[in-house]
């Protein structure tokens, strides 16, 4: 054959070493709160804190494509190089994260993916493939294509 179907491969959403990463999601801090030992958050209140604890809201969540399987700790983001837990059950449009080691302050960038936190660990946590993260994302997230 003369031809190949680039496909996911485009994007570096697999793990084969010569192919980079080249998409991103970020969002920003939306607000920064400080809990105490045994407060509860989220829907239902199924996150218990088991230690006092600084978190960040992020104005992200399930009708944005953010899998819920990823609240309560199974998914984490990215501030200052810093992966930091998903905590609580994801909302609508938020979800709360375990902010407590790293600095950080409200405006700072939030890496949902990206080439330090690839698609593909996700995916993997998910039990799914990258493309199903990509074509779950809600067209309200803004797109900016670059060259």
């Amino acid at each position: 054959m003369d031809s190949v179907r680039v496909g996911i491969g485009l994007y570096g959403a697999c793990n084969n070493k010569n192919l980079n990463e080249i998409s991103y999601l970020e969002t920003t801090i939306a607000q920064k709160r400080s809990i105490k030992k045994g407060d509860a958050i989220g829907y239902s209140g199924k996150y218990i804190a088991n230690k006092s604890m600084s978190t960040s809201i992020i104005p992200i969540g399930y009708a944005d494509g953010l899998n819920r399987r990823l609240g309560n700790g199974a998914g984490c983001v990215l501030i200052n190089n810093t992966l930091c837990p998903i905590i609580g059950d994801i909302s609508m449009d938020s979800c709360i994260i375990d902010t407590s080691k790293v600095k950080c302050k409200e405006g700072d960038n939030v890496r949902i993916f990206s080439e330090n936190n690839p698609v593909i660990n996700l995916s993997e946590k998910l039990d799914t493939i990258p493309y199903e993260i990509y074509a779950t994302l809600n067209r309200r997230i803004k797109r900016v294509y670059l060259n």
